[in-house]
């Protein structure tokens, strides 16, 4: 057994199961998503933001041992290794879901700095080896929802603006899901709060009232 989060030391029938965590907050990201048109790159990000956390390391970090484990890059690495298998146009997205991913502690990323926290360094990383199960667990939702991924307005975006408004779509991913993880821990987490005031946020919901 896979957890998210960890409850009573003694107990773990309060612990929260890893794939209900990803499948739930996911499910809650498209469904944010959908008014903009990205329900489908939100859902991807929100299916493999902790997908870092099927490895045995970080499930010995839950039960108590004092190690450090990145759990935030082995979603991005995931989703940059698909993106090398699609057409331009749903490569990119992935690409943008991956930065996404490696930022929901620390912020988007920049694609390459002199620091550990790029996303170019990220990638390179060593870290540690996923339990193959997360496949068994996720890999029908990640397949389906990444088929026809492009959304409608990377169609529109004309090619002298292209570097501009794939910054903003980013920016529209990353609050879209990443809000939606305090919405799926236990009410017993009460330190985490939903970040709806980021300016990206109200940007979403001036473009879109319903967001």
């Amino acid at each position: 057994m896979f957890f998210a989060h960890s409850g009573s030391p003694d107990d773990q029938g309060d612990w929260q199961r890893l794939q209900d965590h990803l499948q739930e907050t996911a499910r809650r990201a498209a469904d944010f998503g959908r008014p903009l048109g990205l329900e489908k790159p939100a859902y991807l990000a929100g299916l493999h933001h902790d997908l870092g956390k099927y490895t045995r390391q970080f499930q010995r970090r839950l039960a108590g041992d004092d190690i450090r484990v990145d759990h935030s890059s082995a979603g991005a690495v995931e989703m940059m290794a698909r993106a090398e298998k699609l057409p331009a146009a749903g490569r990119i997205v992935l690409e943008l879901v991956a930065y996404c991913i490696a930022g929901h502690h620390a912020g988007l990323p920049d694609r390459k700095n002199e620091t550990a926290a790029s996303l170019d360094r990220r990638l390179e990383a060593d870290v540690p080896a996923l339990d193959p199960i997360w496949q068994q667990a996720l890999a029908e939702a990640s397949q389906r929802w990444s088929e026809g991924l492009a959304p409608d307005l990377l169609r529109t975006i004309p090619p002298a603006d292209a570097d501009f408004s794939l910054s903003v779509m980013a920016r529209m991913i990353f609050p879209v899901w990443w809000t939606r993880i305090s919405r799926i821990r236990r009410p017993s987490m009460t330190g985490w709060k939903a970040g709806r005031g980021t300016g990206t946020g109200r940007l979403c919901r001036s473009a879109c009232p319903g967001f």
